[in-house]
C-alpha cells in the first residue's frame, strides 16, 4: 500500500517517497527529489474535462517539476504539460512551436493549486491552465489567475486518461497532492478534492520498472 511506503523511498535507493509532513490535503502526498523518476494514475478518460491538482517545490533555482497528463495507459503517450522551473516560475507548454508559457513565478514551500482544461470537441488539441496560491483546502490567500490562452498540446489527442508527476527535481524536494474534478478551494461550489490518502492507486514509476502501489 502506499501507507506502508510512508517516509520511505520507492523503491528504497529510488527517489519517491509518500511524506506524511507535507500535505495540501489530508495528511499525505508525494514527494520526489530524484530525476527521471515519478508517479501517476488513471482517470476517467474524456476528450473534455477539467482537473486540479496541488504541487510546490522547496526551491526556485534547483529542479525541475513536471505534471503531464496523457492518452491511453500510464504514463506513456505525454499530451499536455504544467512545469514548475528552477528559473522561480510556472508554465504550460505550448507545442506550436515548443514554448514554455508562463502562468507567473512561485515562492518555495508553498502550493499552488493548478486547473487544467482541456476540450477536443470545442478545441481541437489544444488545452489551458490557471493558479491559485493555497496553502491548504480552507485557506488561499489569492484569488484564481487568469485562465493562459489555449496551447497546443503534443501531437494532439482524442482522451486525457491519465495524470503523473516526473521530472528532474535534483534534489530538491517536489510536491503532488489532491488530484481532483473539481475546485478544491475555499467558496467553491463543489465536492472535496481527492487527498492522496483515499484509497488510489497509484503508479510508481522509475528506471527500469515500475510497481503499483494504493493507500
Amino acid at each position: 500500500s502506499v501507507n506502508s511506503y510512508r517516509d520511505r523511498h520507492v523503491p528504497a535507493s529510488g527517489g519517491i517517497v509518500v511524506r506524511n509532513t507535507v500535505a495540501f490535503d489530508g495528511t499525505l502526498s508525494f514527494e520526489s527529489n530524484a530525476n527521471s523518476e515519478g508517479c501517476g494514475r488513471t482517470i476517467t478518460g474524456s476528450s473534455e474535462n477539467t482537473v486540479y491538482f496541488a504541487i510546490r517545490k522547496d526551491s526556485t533555482s534547483v529542479g525541475d517539476l513536471q505534471i503531464v497528463m496523457g492518452s491511453g495507459a500510464c504514463c506513456a503517450d505525454d499530451k499536455l504539460y504544467i512545469r514548475m522551473l528552477s528559473d522561480g516560475s510556472l508554465y504550460i507548454r505550448d507545442d506550436t512551436p515548443p514554448a514554455n508559457i508562463s502562468l507567473g513565478t512561485y515562492l518555495v514551500n508553498t502550493w499552488y493549486l493548478i486547473n487544467v482544461e482541456f476540450d477536443d470537441v470545442a478545441q481541437n488539441n489544444l488545452y489551458r491552465a490557471r493558479v491559485r496560491q493555497c496553502d491548504s483546502p480552507s485557506s488561499c490567500p489569492g484569488a484564481w489567475g487568469a485562465f493562459s490562452d489555449w496551447v497546443d498540446s503534443l501531437g494532439g489527442y482524442t482522451s486525457i486518461a491519465y495524470i503523473w508527476m516526473v521530472g528532474d527535481c535534483n534534489l530538491s524536494n517536489c510536491y503532488l497532492d489532491a488530484i481532483s474534478g473539481t475546485d478544491p478551494s475555499p467558496g467553491a461550489a463543489s465536492a472535496p478534492s481527492i487527498p492522496l490518502d483515499d484509497g488510489q492507486w497509484f503508479q510508481i514509476l522509475f528506471n527500469p520498472i515500475s510497481v503499483f502501489a494504493k493507500q
